[in-house]
């Protein structure tokens, strides 16, 4: 297996953009699935539906915590009865869910959960509402996984407003990295759960730790590799505290000495000049 995609996927139910977004993503993937070497997952962080498919024939666990994979059949089932599109099933090879056990986003252990179980030595993390925009996109990711190690794809806004490379900002999609450098940094930092914050602030400082201390590393920023940004907020539910950028900000520094997580000066994974070539055209 060359690739893996993993999707980080949450449904809070009623909300139609948020299903439409899903879809439009899996069908982005499906008019490349001609690879035999892709292999989709989709990360769910216990959508609203996942109550009713936590079944202990599908049960496994992570360090002595449960997670539930479905059955080809289950998530078919999924499709057809939420999302009217039983069709795309055919695009994913595995679905696992991890139930939520309080209001929180546990997006980072499920990613760290299906990271595990995937099959390939370069995993490439999307978003549920990030479809790519080229066809080519996972030509892309293949051809430059063989030259770099880290690889960051280009976000385009819902305005058509792509984001360029002086941006300080990082992203928690539309990467992806040598599955050897992930489980070596540690992988999503699951500390962010208790804030339900912070979770691309903490693995772009530990991947630019890593490639600071092992000299044959490579990383880059590439427009071959776009996806649009449709909608945003799925999990808002469990990030609305007014004081959540100060709380992160105080963790951020305990754990990791960082004065100010969001500033370029103090954060240096935030520069990107610093240790990704820019491949922007």
């Amino acid at each position: 297996m060359q690739l893996s995609i993993i999707i980080a996927h949450f449904d809070p139910g009623n909300n139609i953009e948020y299903k439409n977004a899903f879809i439009k993503t899996l069908k982005s993937i499906k008019s490349q699935c001609q690879f035999n070497d892709l292999e989709v997952v989709i990360a769910d962080d216990g959508s609203h539906y996942s109550p009713d498919y936590l079944s202990s024939q599908n049960t496994k666990f992570y360090n002595n915590e449960a997670y539930h994979e479905l059955s080809q059949n289950e998530f078919n089932v999924i499709l057809e009865k939420y999302y009217n599109d039983k069709e795309i099933g055919s695009t994913i090879d595995r679905w696992i869910i991890l139930p939520k056990k309080s209001n929180k986003m546990y997006k980072p252990r499920i990613l760290n959960i299906c990271a595990n179980e995937c099959s390939s030595d370069f995993i490439f993390f999307l978003d549920d509402d990030n479809y790519f925009v080229s066809n080519k996109s996972v030509s892309s990711i293949i051809k430059l996984s063989k030259q770099y190690n880290i690889i960051f794809g280009q976000v385009i806004d819902k305005n058509g407003r792509a984001r360029p490379y002086s941006s300080n900002r990082v992203q928690g999609t539309t990467f992806g990295l040598n599955k050897k450098i992930f489980n070596n940094i540690g992988g999503y930092g699951e500390w962010t759960i208790d804030l339900s914050n912070g979770v691309d602030s903490d693995i772009w400082w530990k991947m630019f730790k890593y490639f600071k201390q092992n000299k044959n590393i490579k990383a880059c920023y590439t427009s071959e590799i776009q996806t649009v940004d449709t909608c945003s907020k799925r999990w808002s539910l469990f990030t609305s505290n007014f004081f959540r950028k100060s709380k992160l900000k105080k963790a951020f520094r305990k754990k990791y000495q960082c004065k100010n997580y969001r500033n370029k000066v103090y954060n240096p994974s935030r520069n990107k000049a610093l240790w990704i070539d820019d491949l922007t055209r």
